[in-house]
């Protein structure tokens, strides 16, 4: 009811922020925009409760040269997913910071393809407004499965809950389960840069 009352609001409105669309608007019934709209507005109830929390102590002097970090938590969840880590980092005398960071992502798949999903639903809508821009923001599925496929190359057995120990040593470098930095960057061009190259049809989308 509230969106409906804005369309409506909005087809007639001196507000400049109003303004600037009614020329397109006008290409369409209140009804007809609302049903374009429709599909952006978030099922909220769908998502139970949502946990923001960050618990965070930092003791360090201005230059950075000498910093101590710990992250007794930091969780981001919803009912279906979310990611929760713990961790501390360390300085000493300006050289590479040292420390650990755990990181666990629930039900990571399904939230990375929810997220390109309600991006699609976006993307949709733009299309009835500015074709141009919309196209140039387009969602990439093979970037969602590129994502999704370097997680988990780098997650252990569990296929659902992804976990990550994310190490930084002054004398062996960074590495994220074991796999060493250069491993990690291999992976990343494995599964993400062919994604990031490729550019999907916005007339396939626009059908869906």
């Amino acid at each position: 009811d509230l969106i409906r009352s804005v369309i409506e609001e909005a087809y007639t409105s001196a507000d400049p922020r109003f303004m600037e669309f009614q020329a397109t608007m006008h290409q369409y019934t209140p009804e007809q925009m609302y049903a374009i709209i429709a599909p952006t507005i978030p099922t909220f109830s769908a998502l139970g409760n949502v946990v923001q929390s960050l618990d965070l102590d930092f003791t360090g002097d201005q230059q950075l040269t000498n910093a101590e970090a710990t992250l007794n938590d930091l969780e981001l969840s919803v009912t279906p997913y979310g990611i929760k880590g713990n961790g501390i980092a360390k300085r000493e005398n300006g050289g590479q910071p040292s420390g650990q960071m755990g990181i666990t992502c629930t039900n990571c798949a399904q939230m990375i393809d929810d997220v390109f999903n309600y991006a699609y639903r976006l993307d949709t809508a733009l299309m009835y407004f500015n074709p141009q821009q919309a196209a140039a923001m387009a969602p990439n599925p093979q970037l969602a499965e590129g994502i999704k496929n370097f997680l988990l190359q780098l997650s252990g057995q569990d296929k659902v809950n992804w976990a990550y120990d994310i190490v930084s040593d002054p004398k062996t470098g960074i590495t994220v389960n074991g796999k060493s930095l250069s491993i990690v960057l291999q992976l990343y061009g494995e599964f993400i840069v062919p994604a990031l190259k490729q550019n999907p049809a916005p007339q396939h989308r626009f059908s869906r």
